[in-house]
């Protein structure tokens, strides 16, 4: 896959449809790889006429990882360098979770990047903002397996906690997207 320089990092992106359709950048959330933005997904969006963008946000996948600390807004120009590397005005900017808090400060430091915004399970933050679960939170600070298979089997265990109660769930499905990552 390629990778773009930006804002000091390489970040690894992967595209889908006509490079001259309507840009549409997926922004992931805490520790996810844009392969939690589901190839067939992106397909299909880019199968209804935009351009897709996913991309490995810094400290994630195959994107570099960073020794210092650094914050949304920093993530959130890597976002819009990611646009500039691949000469694009501007987007329309979708993130999930954390993803969408990027996606909004994208849209609040950068706004001629941004055509709309969509932010998925994710808000503004402040004082009412919804607390995680105990679950929620066990994923969170669950310790990272060092062998391939307690990585799968710790994905495995967080998607079905993150999961509502009515949401399916396909096991097989789940194992192989996790796999793909972890590898």
């Amino acid at each position: 896959m390629p990778r773009a320089s930006t804002n000091g990092i390489e970040l690894e992106y992967e595209t889908f449809g006509d490079p001259h359709a309507a840009p549409l950048l997926l922004i992931a959330g805490l520790g996810a790889q844009m392969l939690s933005w589901d190839e067939d997904f992106c397909r299909l969006l880019a199968g209804r006429g935009f351009r897709v963008i996913r991309f490995d946000n810094r400290d994630a996948g195959l994107s570099t990882w960073m020794a210092e600390p650094y914050t949304l807004d920093v993530m959130a120009g890597d976002a819009a360098g990611l646009l500039e590397a691949l000469g694009l005005r501007a987007a329309h900017v979708v993130g999930a979770s954390m993803g969408g808090f990027i996606a909004q400060l994208v849209a609040l430091n950068h706004p001629d990047r941004v055509l709309t915004l969509t932010s998925i399970m994710s808000g503004p933050n402040g004082e009412d903002h919804v607390q995680p679960t105990a679950e929620g939170r066990a994923v969170l600070l669950a310790p990272a397996p060092e062998t391939r298979e307690g990585r799968i089997e710790l994905g495995l265990w967080a998607k079905q906690k993150l999961l509502g109660p009515a949401d399916p769930f396909d096991e097989s499905y789940e194992r192989a997207r996790i796999a793909q990552a972890v590898d």
